[in-house]
Formats: C-alpha cells, sequence, structure tokens
C-alpha cells in the first residue's frame, strides 16, 4: 500500500511538470505574441540639401539701328517745300567764259561751277520769297561751306544767278536752270552741294 501511495503522487507530480512545460512552450512559439519586435527598423537616409538658386539676368537685347539711308547723287531730284531741286554736275577748277570774271576773282582762289535746276510749286519761304542763289552752297572734306561768288557775274553761262531771279517771285511750274559759281581755294576737295534754305532743313547731293 506504501508502495502504491508513492508511485500516486510521483506520477500527479509528473503530470503537474508536464502542464507546466506545455504552457512555457505556447508562451514563446506565439507569433502573436506582445513582446518587442526583434525586426531591425529602415535607417532614414537624410535629405539633400536644397542648391542655391541661380539668378539668371535675362541678356539685354541688341539694339540694331536701321542704315541709314543713301545720299542722293548728282542728277537726283529732290522735293524740297519751294518745288523740286536737280543738281547736276559740278566742276573745279575751271576757267571763267568772261575776262571779267577773271579779273574781279579773289587772288589766289579758283572758280568752281554747279549746273542746278530749280522748279517752283508756289510756295515762299518765311520771308516771303522762293529760290534763293544764297540757298545752295559747297562742302568740302573738312566740312567748310562755300556760298555763291557774285550776284551779276559768273563763270559760266547761262548764270543762274539771272534766271533764278524770276522764280524768286513763285509762280508754280515755273523751272530755271544755269550755272552757279563759287570761290574755292587751290586743291579743295568738295564732296556735295546743299540747299539749305531759310527756316527749312537742308538737302544735299553727294559727288564724291
Amino acid at each position: 500500500m506504501m508502495i502504491r501511495h508513492r508511485n500516486g503522487g510521483l506520477t500527479a507530480l509528473a503530470a503537474a511538470l508536464g502542464l507546466v512545460a506545455v504552457a512555457g512552450c505556447g508562451s514563446t512559439s506565439d507569433p502573436q505574441g506582445s513582446g518587442p519586435s526583434t525586426t531591425p527598423s529602415a535607417t532614414t537616409s537624410p535629405s539633400p540639401l536644397p542648391s542655391p538658386a541661380v539668378s539668371l539676368s535675362p541678356t539685354p537685347a541688341t539694339s540694331i539701328s536701321p542704315p541709314a539711308p543713301a545720299e542722293p547723287r548728282l542728277g537726283q531730284k529732290q522735293a524740297t517745300d519751294l518745288g523740286d531741286v536737280t543738281v547736276y554736275s559740278v566742276k573745279f577748277p575751271v576757267q571763267a567764259q568772261d575776262d571779267v570774271a577773271t579779273r574781279i576773282r579773289t587772288k589766289g582762289t579758283q572758280f568752281a561751277v554747279a549746273d542746278i535746276k530749280a522748279c517752283s510749286n508756289g510756295t515762299t519761304d518765311s520771308d516771303g520769297y522762293g529760290f534763293s542763289i544764297s540757298d545752295f552752297q559747297l562742302v568740302d572734306t573738312e566740312s567748310r561751306t562755300y556760298t555763291f561768288w557774285n550776284v551779276q557775274l559768273g563763270a559760266r553761262s547761262p548764270n543762274l544767278t539771272d534766271s533764278l531771279s524770276s522764280v524768286a517771285t513763285p509762280r508754280a511750274g515755273a523751272c530755271k536752270r544755269g550755272w552757279l559759281t563759287f570761290e574755292l581755294p587751290p586743291k579743295t576737295r568738295i564732296v556735295s552741294v546743299e540747299f539749305a534754305p531759310s527756316g527749312g532743313l537742308p538737302l544735299s547731293w553727294k559727288v564724291r
């Protein structure tokens, strides 16, 4: 009877130990356990610093000026407030056809002549006159200007001084052509003929 009692106690003890073992195994194998996760957390890389803003200044547009119109040449007609004017030619130096002109010419100068035609449109300038010989001048390479030589005489005929006086009092459609005489220093280089009326814009004809 004593042996049977011992065996029964041992059996009960073994059974109790087995239950404890089973309970321990269940707690360690539960995938839904509340213990801390051993999965390593993802490493967060630092964000790159933003590049400094580059200020792009607009490139200034290149200003291209239109080419200046070509200066009219000899033989071209130009319109003025008083009418049309054409300068056909310039000759320098020339000998005077009139001996009187040669005698009264300024010592040390030479004659130049310009072949000019003026056609009135019937209007007048600010002084109440039409074309005048004083409106014409020669220009040299040094930008010096030369006005007409003499009111009564000229180096060549027909003398524009005589014929232009008839259109000093304007009459629409009246045209006169002749030579206008100038005195210039020897070896002067003439570059243009200008028509520069009082109170008006000058017009120019290129000689060379």
